[in-house]
């Protein structure tokens, strides 16, 4: 669960950060950011030392294991015999990720949108759906391409292709795009192919923002959905005898 957590930051950086970020996924990039990027420095001062500037009070939507990384980093911190609060900690931290993403991202201005289809395995798109809408979609896929995607070393995976599929729409810089063909030339696979390649991006990204295997939670829902169909047309009875009979059946 998520909930809106406050902190006292620094307006000229605050300011910074929403002109990088989409408000839609301001929170949800710094969440990321914290959990599965950002280490402490080794030399602790440069935490400590801010300098004096205006300060704004901002709102973020953490969830639990995002308050826990910043606690125990404050414990770390302090471990240290230095005295710390969660504020200027995230000072610290956001002025981390606004220097990632001004080194990674590409100017609006100057960016490049290229739109493509892309085969999915059905169900691939309404989970994609529940992190951020078509165009925030687009931006954090492209942003995860850029910042970290390296293929799965399991080309069997690669090559596998959707059973149900169904087309989603994705527009991603060109540069991404790049990136993604650059990856191809050098796996050199036939088969492995950009598309290929996208679906092992939407897999990884998934099962990054959940900890889950993306694969599995799509066969999970697809599994759900056909169970409320079969119970909506036999009844719940019937549907219970039919997974009983197929569980014997591979006993």
């Amino acid at each position: 669960m998520l909930k809106q957590t406050s902190f006292n930051l620094f307006e000229d950086q605050v300011k910074q950060y929403k002109n990088l970020v989409d408000k839609s996924v301001q929170s949800k990039i710094l969440r990321n950011f914290i959990l599965n990027d950002f280490m402490l420095p080794q030399d602790l001062s440069v935490v400590m030392e801010q300098g004096e500037r205006n300060m704004k009070v901002e709102l973020f939507a953490f969830d639990q294991d995002t308050n826990t990384k910043l606690n125990q980093l404050i414990k770390d911190i302090e471990s240290q015999g230095f005295k710390a609060n969660r504020s200027l900690l995230m000072r610290y931290i956001l002025d981390q990720l606004i220097r990632k993403l001004e080194t990674t991202d590409i100017p609006v201005s100057e960016r490049k949108v290229h739109l493509s289809s892309y085969y999915f395995e059905k169900g691939t798109k309404d989970l994609l759906n529940q992190f951020a809408v078509f165009r925030d979609r687009n931006l954090l896929i492209e942003r995860f391409i850029i910042e970290e995607y390296k293929p799965n070393k399991n080309i069997t995976l690669l090559l596998e292709k959707p059973e149900d599929p169904e087309a989603i729409r994705i527009g991603i810089s060109n540069n991404a795009i790049g990136i993604l063909d650059e990856f191809v030339k050098e796996l050199n696979v036939k088969g492995v192919t950009r598309t290929a390649l996208m679906r092992d991006v939407c897999n990884q990204l998934i099962g990054k923002i959940t900890n889950r295997d993306a694969a599995k939670i799509i066969v999970d829902r697809r599994l759900v959905t056909v169970i409320k169909e079969y119970t909506e047309v036999y009844g719940q009875d019937n549907t219970i005898a039919k997974l009983k009979e197929y569980l014997k059946a591979k006993e």
